[in-house]
């Protein structure tokens, strides 16, 4: 099985604990993940180079899920998010998130997927 994984952490975030991506990264590594991208970026800013590596690469290699630590780790954009999922939807690709019992991929219309997504991502303070 080929798993990619995705972290994100704030620079905040970042300077509160220095291993906080680390840590991320590692619960990848336990997950399965054979390839991993990551940025050190604000959950608002669209432009990051890991993210936009990832989308890219999950339309030109085999891969069967990309695992996250959350689903918050996306971002706080609903246009990116919808992105990342017709990627996954086109590829066949599952999307699991670790701290998240929740299965996006059982949901037929983006409309719902929405729903979860704002819903998983309200605790995290958007």
């Amino acid at each position: 099985m080929h798993i990619f994984f995705y972290g994100r952490v704030s620079t905040l975030e970042q300077q509160e604990d220095g291993s906080a991506l680390q840590k991320q990264l590692e619960r990848g590594k336990a997950a399965g993940a054979t390839r991993f991208y990551w940025d050190i970026i604000s959950r608002s800013s669209e432009t990051r180079p890991g993210l936009q590596a990832m989308m890219e690469d999950l339309q030109h290699f085999k891969v069967d899920q990309l695992t996250i630590a959350r689903i918050d780790r996306i971002g706080s954009s609903s246009k990116l998010f919808y992105s990342l999922l017709g990627i996954l939807r086109t590829n066949n690709i599952k999307l699991k998130a670790l701290d998240q019992n929740l299965d996006v991929n059982s949901y037929l219309s983006f409309g719902h997927i929405l729903d979860i997504y704002y819903a998983c991502s309200a605790p995290f303070g958007w």
